[in-house]
């Protein structure tokens, strides 16, 4: 039956294309009661919707339940703020694919813009965006300008589809044939019921929402990707719903494996969708693990798989699809899981538990396995648990286990620090459940090496106990400014580094938030080489709450003595930690003193990661750096975002980011000093961390001798030679190869800076 009120709207209606018509049709004869989607059709649909607002109360919420509930797409909500600095948080409907990410930028920063599309797109590439129609500039604006020029990327199996815009002025005119027409008022009433329970929850207070919504709501095609495109009368014209057979149909050349891979992927979607249709409890639980098994074995199949491997996030895509078919089988069995990470105060110090909750609600016993301990710090497993436990239907089996760790390992910061997995079967079908991040007390003091790596210079070869050097760590306390008290620091170091004097017992005011502390130390011959790792733990009342690792390792990275240094800092402050660990003279730069200051009373001078944000006359100063190299100066580079300022600079600078791995950089000039002195470079060691594909700052340098390049023909390291002086880019990720200490980084380090 026609909803009255719908059909009562419907009859108003102007005359409209026969199309529109048809499609508003459709959304009236909708029934008007609302539940959320069957859970079998949120792991049937692979699509994924973004819809972007800065207005919490104008987000069209009917559209996007629509989709969520008639097409189990997940359905993610990004609510723009402007802040001081850039935070995210986020809220998700459990088991109803919907989440709202509240991202907070601060307005005209690039680098957070980047930021908040990063944290966006990072897993995945939504298939569907929805804007809201505006004018004029903003967050919102530039965000949506972002998205709408965002190329599809070669690397990257999924992309953005479809844009729309949502109309919001009620006399522009739409063609019928580009545009989604919804019927507003009929999907309110659908949906009121969900929208007044989880719309709130999400977005973290009560929605403003207006008394009578919008009869019709108009969305027009802004962009399209989809080939043999369709009249837009849905949002999903033309974009299937599953793609795990159209990717293996791609990917995997004729022959026996690729028969294999589409029999299992053909037989588990047959087998969900008749689970979708199946209304019998015990018949729908057979097919929904009729069809988990055969994704099992393909998943098996093609992990490590490089045709899989080689985009982004195709491993991630169908490992995701067998997490929610799981989830699908504990839910369609009756199983209820629940790991849980504590980790709880003593009077021995920190404690760790962990507790196992297994229920078995369906008509079927379970089986508790296995529970094993994954160490971040240790390659083996610890198995906690391997007595097989069997749950007979309508009982739960629940344990607490306590596993032994030294505090120190406990280090809330890490985002994976404690992992645990449980083994769970269910009739024949094993399951695998992991639980991650600790979710008990949380500690509010803080304790962190700043930086947390440092290299040394190696031991000269004298008969002495220890060799004294000017050297020390910087560690850093941090605490909310009401508590008070004296915590106690205790540092562990390898063999060979030897800590000296520090306090070790500190006095917290009540009004500091902070305390910064040297500890000196100096190392000896015992001092192994390679990587060696540190602890700082902080104790409060006798128990320790808090603690810090850092790598050291001795690495040669001599400048010469002579050679004076200006730099501009990067935007992560670690060209200056680097600088730091050399025996180098330097100081930064000041806006002020680009304009005035002698440059050339320096040698070098280092141009940080993305500095020139923070250099309003950086744009002006062209003739200064000109002048500074032609009269020998040496100017150093580093990897720069492509928003560089042009004609900066007194050669063609074009800075762009490409993605590469190691196979994919060629060495032009072997012979290169660059590469040779003082160091010889060694380019397997230097390109180690390169193994899988990973972003650097590539750039057009021309003229220039062209050391490193990319398949593009661009730069990755290149010197212009200019007068007596020289022009050095460095587009290698150089300074976060050096802070995970690569050797071969420090020495090309030192080699740039002695050039």
């Amino acid at each position: 039956m026609v909803n009255p009120f719908a059909q009562k709207k419907l009859a108003c209606l102007p005359v409209i294309a026969g199309a529109v018509l048809a499609a508003v049709i459709v959304a009236a004869l909708m029934p008007s009661t609302a539940h959320a989607a069957d859970p079998v059709k949120y792991v049937l649909s692979d699509v994924r919707v973004l819809y972007v607002s800065d207005d919490a109360d104008a987000i069209d919420w009917p559209a996007l339940y629509y989709l969520n509930d008639d097409h189990g797409c997940r359905v993610d909500v990004v609510l723009l703020e402007e802040r001081s600095s850039f935070r995210s948080m986020t809220n998700a409907i459990p088991g109803r694919e919907m989440r709202l990410h509240r991202l907070f930028v601060p307005p005209n920063d690039k680098a957070a813009l980047d930021s908040a599309l990063d944290y966006v797109l990072g897993e995945r590439h939504p298939d569907l965006v929805l804007f809201e129609t505006r004018t004029g500039e903003g967050l919102y604006n530039a965000f949506r300008a972002r998205l709408i020029d965002l190329a599809p990327s070669a690397d990257r199996r999924f992309n953005i589809l479809k844009i729309y815009d949502r109309i919001t002025d009620p006399n522009e005119s739409v063609d019928s044939a580009t545009a989604v027409f919804l019927n507003s008022r009929e999907l309110t009433t659908r949906y009121t019921d969900r929208i007044a329970a989880e719309a709130p929850r999400l977005i973290g207070r009560d929605l403003d929402l207006p008394a009578t919504p919008p009869g019709l709501t108009r969305y027009r095609l802004v962009s399209s990707r989809v080939a043999g495109r369709l009249p837009e009368i849905v949002f999903l014209s033309g974009i299937p719903q599953n793609r795990l057979t159209i990717i293996i149909e791609e990917l995997v050349a004729e022959g026996p494996k690729k028969t294999t891979l589409l029999r299992q992927a053909r037989q588990f979607y047959s087998s969900l969708r008749a689970a979708l249709d199946e209304r019998n409890d015990q018949r729908r639980l057979q097919l929904v693990l009729d069809g988990f098994r055969p994704l099992g074995d393909l998943v098996s199949s093609t992990a490590g798989d490089p045709l899989f491997d080689a985009q982004v996030d195709l491993h991630t895509y169908i490992t995701g699809l067998l997490e929610r078919t799981e989830r699908l089988a504990l839910t369609v069995a009756g199983i209820q899981w629940d790991g849980s990470i504590i980790v709880r105060d003593s009077p021995d110090g920190l404690r760790l538990k962990y507790r196992a909750s297994l229920s078995a609600d369906g008509p079927q016993e379970a089986q508790l396995k296995t529970i094993r301990f994954h160490p971040y710090w240790d390659s083996t497993q610890v198995i906690v648990d391997s007595a097989v436990r069997t749950i007979t239907p309508h009982q739960t089996f629940v344990r607490e286990y306590l596993v032994d760790i030294d505090p120190k390992y406990l280090e809330a910061s890490r985002p994976d620090s404690l992992i645990f997995t449980a083994e769970l079967a269910y009739g024949p079908v094993p399951l695998t459940m992991r639980n991650a991040v600790p979710v008990g007390e949380k500690f509010s003091l803080d304790v962190s090496f700043e930086p947390n790596f440092y290299f040394v210079p190696p031991v000269s070869d004298l008969d002495i106990d220890r060799v004294v050097k000017p050297m020390s760590l910087r560690v850093v306390i941090q605490k909310p400014r009401s508590l008070a008290g004296t915590v106690k620091l205790n540092l562990e170091t390898p063999r060979g580094l030897f800590a000296g004097a520090y306090q070790q017992e500190i006095s917290l005011g009540r009004n500091k938030v902070s305390e910064t502390l040297r500890i000196p130390f100096s190392i000896s011959k015992l001092f192994e080489l390679g990587l060696q790792h540190q602890v700082i733990s902080l104790s409060y009342r006798g128990n320790i709450v808090a603690a810090d690792t850092a790598l050291v390792r001795i690495a040669s990275c001599h400048i010469d003595d002579k050679t004076k240094i200006a730099f501009l800092p990067d935007t992560t402050g670690q060209l200056e930690d680097i600088l730091n660990m050399t025996d180098a003279g330097f100081q930064p730069l000041t806006d002020r003193g680009l304009i005035t200051a002698p440059l050339n009373a320096y040698d070098v001078i280092i141009i940080g990661s993305g500095a020139f944000r923070s250099y309003p006359s950086f744009p002006t100063i062209k003739d200064r750096f000109e002048d500074f190299v032609r009269l020998g100066g040496s100017l150093v580079i580093l990897g720069q975002p492509p928003d560089f300022p042009q004609d900066v600079l007194p050669v063609r600078f074009v800075p762009d980011i490409e993605l590469v791995d190691q196979a994919a950089i060629t060495n032009r000039i072997a012979e290169a000093n660059i590469l040779n002195k003082p160091y010889a470079i060694i380019e397997t060691g230097l390109f180690s961390s390169f193994y899988k594909k990973r972003d650097v700052a590539s750039a057009v340098v021309a003229p220039s001798e062209r050391v490193f390049v990319t398949p593009s023909g661009a730069a990755l390291l290149a010197v212009s030679r200019l007068g007596e002086g020289q022009i050095i880019y460095c587009g290698l990720p150089l300074l976060d190869m050096i802070s995970r200490l690569d050797i071969d980084a420090i020495h090309l380090f030192a080699n740039i800076l002695n050039y």
